[in-house]
């Protein structure tokens, strides 16, 4: 019974969870040769012989392979099980059970205390039921923030693979997404086996999931059955913010050697069109989506200010510090931004002196030659620019919302020199 952890076992924890996370977030090829030899000893351990082993460039790829399988199985005979050539699905034998019992192993070897700072420190809680959907573990991220955006994209797509095969394999959904093992994305808790078996010694006690430390270790997700095992790649490429959420607003978050791939912003998966044919984008478009998240990108992507001006929003104030805007949005919060008048005359600037003059009256202050002066009073020969600040929507004036950006209320604010 292991009672504590040393110095150096608990130093050791951040190793652990660093390396699997470099596992699970791993854009190199798989590695087949070791993969397969993890297949190959998942079936022994599961007292199976070993599969026919078939490679595929992506979970959506390994998914419509599999099920393209065995609607070509069910055509043979309307009353043939579709499992007859690919046999059952082995998942639980391969995952499930082989995984219960190492947990067994583990907690009748280490003390309950011990099991909850591994839990916390290196990877994910190893709860029963987490067996059958692997747990959110918002520090290693690698399930909660990669691999179920995958498997949600995956059951977005499938509507128009789910219904179109030739063979008319009527099935649930249900099977297809969940007879999966997630592999490298599997890393959260793997972490944990690994922590018990080459830090803490227990060798014996979990070897029976070296085999499935071994395929996530080299390959992508995988579907076991009795006589067929279909397996993929690993990502090509991956894409986090700060806080490890899928983001990439420049090209796809994730992407396959097959070429399919995944936009997000922050978490939220984007529609493929919003990314790869941005001058789409209209405030008609923008209005029209349901999802408030997306149409935050929308408008992220097409811009605040460009929205504000073709997008119908209404003016609330006028006055010598500036314009105040406000776009209602449906279920969201409004934009409100405040148009000021850059006080530095430029030379490419779209306001003439009279244009000016219209918009933020004789009042506005500029610099001219070194001096703050009424914008009345300045030669009709200097152009000016515009630009837009977002303010808080409880803004009511254009003061008071350039006041905010000075970090003063309105009542504070006196006008300053700027430049």
């Amino acid at each position: 019974m292991i009672t504590s952890l040393t110095d150096e076992q608990m130093a050791r924890m951040s190793e652990i969870r660093n390396k699997w996370r470099r596992y699970g977030l791993s854009c190199e090829p798989a590695d087949r040769t070791c993969a397969e030899q993890g297949i190959v000893e998942a079936y022994r351990v599961a007292e199976l012989p070993a599969p026919q082993i078939v490679w595929c460039a992506s979970p959506l790829a390994g998914l419509t392979a599999r099920t393209e399988f065995m609607a070509r199985t069910k055509k043979g005979n309307g009353r043939q099980s579709t499992n007859t050539i690919a046999g059952e699905c082995v998942k639980d034998k391969v995952l499930h059970k082989t995984s219960c019992r190492v947990r067994s192993n583990i907690w009748r070897n280490v003390r309950k205390s011990i099991w909850h700072k591994v839990n916390e420190n290196v990877g994910e809680e190893m709860e029963p039921s987490h067996w059958n959907i692997p747990a959110i573990n918002v520090k290693m991220g690698v399930w909660s923030n990669v691999g179920a955006r995958i498997l949600e994209r995956i059951e977005d797509s499938w509507g128009q693979y789910g219904n179109s095969f030739k063979y008319g394999f009527p099935e649930s959904r249900y099977y297809g997404f969940h007879d999966a093992i997630f592999g490298q994305h599997n890393s959260d808790w793997l972490a944990n086996i690994d922590f018990f078996k080459s830090i803490a010694g227990l060798n014996q006690e979990t070897s029976d999931l070296n085999c499935l430390l071994k395929i996530a270790q080299s390959a992508g997700w995988f579907w076991p059955y009795e006589n067929v095992c279909w397996i993929c790649e690993r990502t090509e490429s991956v894409h986090l913010d700060a806080n490890e959420e899928l983001h990439n607003l420049r090209g796809a978050a994730v992407s396959y050697p097959d070429g399919w791939k995944l936009y997000a912003s922050h978490g939220v998966l984007l529609p493929d069109w919003i990314m790869e044919t941005p001058d789409q984008i209209s405030p008609s478009k923008i209005d029209k989506e349901q999802n408030a998240e997306i149409r935050r990108v929308m408008i992220e992507l097409f811009g605040q200010e460009r929205y504000l001006k073709e997008g119908g929003s209404q003016l609330i104030g006028s006055g010598s510090c500036g314009r105040l805007w406000k776009k209602e949005i449906r279920d969201d919060e409004p934009i409100v931004m405040v148009e000021i008048l850059n006080s530095t005359p430029e030379k490419d600037g779209s306001l003439s002196v009279r244009a000016a003059i219209a918009t933020f009256g004789e009042d506005a202050q500029v610099n001219h030659d070194g001096m703050m002066m009424r914008l009345g009073g300045v030669p009709d020969g200097l152009r000016f620019k515009s630009y837009f600040l977002r303010v808080p929507p409880t803004c009511r004036t254009p003061k008071e919302a350039v006041a905010w950006t000075f970090n003063k209320k309105e009542s504070e604010y006196e006008l300053i020199v700027q430049s």
